[in-house]
């Protein structure tokens, strides 16, 4: 029987407001950083929010942030991304209408990773000139080796 190998995080508070792309399991983004993880034959370094895998394989990655706006009544266009040791593998823009508060945005990829290699996950509010964002207690990401074919 095959040895689960997973990381998940659950950041337990609010980003710093910013307008660039962050990495929101990073604690140099936050004034006071408080996670909890739990992982097997994989490494999360809190330093600089990576994910370190113990082995090679396919992963399923779930990151799943909750994001809102410096100022409520607007719609900044935020995009969250995926990278394997730095190289941008997956993603996605999506609208967050901070008129109805916090809102969740899920990205999740399976992707075929070597053992050794990290992941890390990033927000970008990507309008010029418009609202900055912030990552909302609850943001999670998990990243799941699994033992089937796709």
């Amino acid at each position: 029987m095959a040895t689960a190998t997973y990381a998940n995080v659950f950041v337990n508070g609010n980003s710093a407001t910013t307008s660039i792309s962050f990495n929101p399991f990073d604690q140099t983004k936050y004034s006071s950083f408080n996670a909890s993880s739990s992982v097997n034959n994989c490494t999360y370094d809190s330093s600089n929010g990576r994910i370190t895998v113990g082995e090679d394989g396919n992963y399923l990655i779930l990151f799943a942030p909750i994001i809102d706006g410096s100022t409520s009544g607007t719609s900044p266009n935020v995009k969250t991304t995926i990278k394997v040791d730095g190289a941008e593998v997956y993603s996605v823009s999506y609208n967050v209408l901070s008129t109805y508060g916090r809102q969740e945005r899920t990205s999740h990829k399976v992707l075929n990773i070597s053992s050794g290699s990290y992941v890390e996950v990033f927000l970008e509010e990507t309008d010029a000139g418009a609202e900055d964002i912030y990552s909302v207690q609850g943001t999670s990401i998990q990243v799941q080796r699994i033992y089937s074919d796709f």
